[in-house]
């Protein structure tokens, strides 16, 4: 069979470079009889000639964060047992119904919405992200000229409103209220916290779990005169969880190959034009990153 035959045209044809000699393939986990397709995303170990199959699935429709279940497109490498992850989320699929002639559909709760054609990834294990939440609380009300350093950005309470200035309320609280508002006015703090307040209390909640230290806190009330007393602490520390795939791709594969034992694969080293939408077993973003300027999607 020619190379034309067994290679959809979800590429530029001529382009592809392929490795000189075979891999053989890790079975594991795959299904004896299935095909792994041709443009199917492979992890090659250089050093033992093995070839992995990165089991990345693609959402076939929108699930909300409360789901249950998820549907994705047919002829996935999913299986019972795999732990699948968005980046941020991540969590072990308990069945699988093959039934629909569609899409299949998986029994998981990964508590994060998904959207039709996202490309989830195999993790090595489940660990749910969470967000960081920082709080800075003012136990002594400012004098008008004391100071307040967030995050390395200097800060001044004065009596009237001015730019970039905090007005002192009457109360902590108040006072609280009026810096929340020009804290929220810098975009080194924004992109990075969800800020919010509520009484004599500003809460810092990372945006990205796992990103975004505790912000460095200085008060510096005016000498003799000033009475500001603040604080800042980790209600709750940040973990990233599983955003790291276990296998990301270093290769694609050239042919359509039978899952069975003494099974070997082409790899393909580079190709131009990849209508990364077409393919039957999808590429992460991740996968795009780490085989580099060597393949072009599209």
């Amino acid at each position: 069979m020619s190379s034309m035959e067994t290679m959809p045209e979800f590429c530029d044809v001529a382009s592809i470079y392929r490795r000189f000699g075979g891999f053989n393939l890790d079975i594991t986990n795959l299904v004896a009889g299935s095909i792994v397709p041709p443009l199917a995303p492979l992890h090659i170990d250089f050093a033992t000639r093995k070839a992995y199959v990165v089991k990345n699935v693609k959402v076939y429709e929108n699930a909300l964060s409360n789901a249950t279940k998820i549907k994705v497109y047919k002829k996935s490498a999913a299986y019972v047992g795999m732990i699948l992850g968005d980046g941020i989320k991540s969590a072990a699929i308990t069945a699988i119904d093959t039934t629909n002639a569609a899409y299949d559909e998986l029994t998981i709760t990964l508590g994060v919405a998904v959207t039709a054609k996202q490309v989830l990834m195999a993790v090595a294990s489940a660990g749910n992200a969470t967000k960081g939440v920082y709080t800075l609380t003012i136990s002594t009300n400012p004098t008008a000229g004391d100071k307040i350093s967030v995050g390395g950005i200097e800060f001044e309470f004065a009596a009237a409103p001015a730019d970039g200035k905090a007005v002192v309320g009457a109360t902590a609280s108040a006072t609280a209220a009026n810096l929340d508002s020009v804290l929220e006015q810098e975009l080194a703090l924004t992109s990075v916290y969800d800020i919010t307040y509520k009484g004599a209390t500003i809460k810092f909640t990372q945006k990205v779990a796992g990103v975004g230290a505790v912000p460095a806190l200085v008060v510096t009330p005016v000498a003799e005169t000033g009475t500001l007393a603040a604080a800042i602490a980790t209600t709750t520390a940040g973990v990233a969880g599983a955003s790291t795939p276990a296998l990301v791709a270093n290769a694609l594969n050239y042919a359509a190959v039978k899952v069975e034992n003494g099974a070997t694969v082409t790899a393909i080293g580079a190709v131009m034009e990849v209508e990364a939408d077409k393919l039957v077993m999808p590429v992460s973003e991740a996968d795009k990153v780490n085989l580099g300027h060597r393949f072009d999607f599209i």
